[in-house]
């Protein structure tokens, strides 16, 4: 969620925190010895844009989400109050004296300002219906999809008889079917096959926001992360045996990936007093180091949210939840270097899980599944969209789990 505050006495600005109240940033700040107070703000999901306008310059401008750059797009002679967006164009209430009026213009030049109604008196706030705009996909479910059919639609699975509040981390056991996820309003960890049968919670006790999820499809072990409970934990694939690896020095880790071949687990974590990190180390706990440790200097702050390890080319990357971009490391390298994969932020927006398949690299974020070039970041499709607050995202198939001797199921 966005908001702004401004008024004499008080610091302008824009802020932007999730929707529960945590991880609250300032977007950008505004003069306000200039008397600069915005209002009326419209967020622009396609160029990763949020639009503002400021009663005393009578500007009507936008902030990118991505760099923090302002810019103004057009100056009006009468006080601009509620905005949206609909298409290429933004709408805006007006008023000049008594009378008001609707106005649209451009979103990106600021031209071909025209009046869409008149004769208002003191128009205020203004919304957009679309009737094309409809979730079609609600968070409390797991989707599958086709990649080999470009035209496929995300079928929602069913999961038999357990329940699904709010899921976020996924994984699969290619050897048995099993889907293992975590739910962190109902606090579990359940498992089903993709036809729902066989559905029952594993791990019900001792969790408080199970966030990340990998499953060790070599020692049968399921793998996770605990956000509140800052701690990693290991279980037998049926939810037995139950084990703590690391609950030292640790603070809000995220997601969690195995590379069961070498016997190493990669995790990331936000921290809150300390700088946000990704961390390695043996699949016992053991042998534990830092890989990337990000700076608090810069804002936004570093949010590494879902890792992808590619050991053809012996990266690891990460999507990062504020900074709006794809990361990585180069493994064989000690220096903690990371480069960005040149791919828009408007991509990117709020970007959550990441999975690889082959060449090819697949995100989700609050409304859609893309993909992208794992080397260049180019070539980037939308594969899904119309989704509400998507999570996790994992893609399964013949090379997914490559046992010596022995091929896997594709899924």
């Amino acid at each position: 969620m966005y908001w702004a505050q401004g008024g004499r006495g008080f610091i302008s600005k824009i802020e932007r925190s999730d929707m529960d109240g945590t991880n609250r940033i300032v977007i950008t700040r505004l003069n306000f010895l200039l008397y600069q107070f915005p209002n009326g703000l419209a967020l622009d999901k396609e160029h990763n844009r949020l639009y503002f306008v400021d009663d005393y310059s009578h500007n009507i401008s936008f902030v990118s989400l991505g760099t923090r750059a302002r810019t103004t797009v057009l100056t009006r002679p009468g006080y601009a109050k509620g905005t949206v967006i609909h298409g290429s164009f933004i709408y805006w209430t007006e008023t000049q004296g008594q009378g008001g009026a609707v106005y649209r213009a451009d979103k990106a030049s600021g031209k071909s300002v025209e009046k869409v109604v008149g004769g208002l008196h003191g128009p205020k706030d203004i919304c957009v219906y679309d009737a094309n705009d409809t979730v079609q996909i609600g968070r409390k479910k797991i989707f599958l999809i086709n990649l080999d059919n470009q035209h496929a639609q995300p079928i929602a699975l069913k999961l038999g008889n357990t329940s699904t509040q709010s899921p976020d981390a996924l994984d699969f056991d290619p050897q048995k079917r099993f889907i293992y996820w975590s739910d962190v309003q109902l606090h579990q960890i359940s498992r089903a096959h993709p036809d729902g049968s066989s559905s029952e919670i594993i791990v019900n006790s001792g969790l408080q926001k199970p966030k990340g999820l990998a499953v060790d499809y070599v020692g049968r072990n399921l793998y996770w992360t605990d956000f509140d409970a800052n701690r990693i934990e290991v279980a037998k694939l049926d939810g037995s045996d139950r084990k703590l690896l690391i609950s030292q020095n640790i603070q809000k880790p995220v997601d969690i990936v195995l590379d069961v071949i070498n016997g190493t687990m990669y995790w990331s974590s936000w921290s809150n007093n300390t700088r946000p990190k990704i961390e390695r180390a043996n699949m016992d706990g053991s042998k534990r180091t830092i890989l990337v440790r990000f700076s608090n200097s810069r804002l936004p702050a570093a949010r590494p949210n879902g890792l992808a390890l590619d050991l053809e080319t012996n990266r690891l990357y990460w999507v990062d939840a504020n900074k709006y971009v794809i990361q990585y490391t180069d493994l064989q390298q000690s220096n903690g270097a990371t480069f960005t994969l040149p791919v828009a932020n408007h991509y990117l927006i709020r970007p959550y899980g990441l999975t690889l398949k082959e060449n090819t690299l697949y995100w989700s974020n609050y409304r859609s599944l893309y993909s992208a070039d794992k080397r260049t970041g180019g070539n980037v499709r939308r594969l899904a969209g119309n989704i509400m607050r998507g999570r996790d995202v994992h893609v399964y198939h013949n090379y997914t789990a490559a046992i010596p001797g022995k091929m896997i199921e594709q899924f």
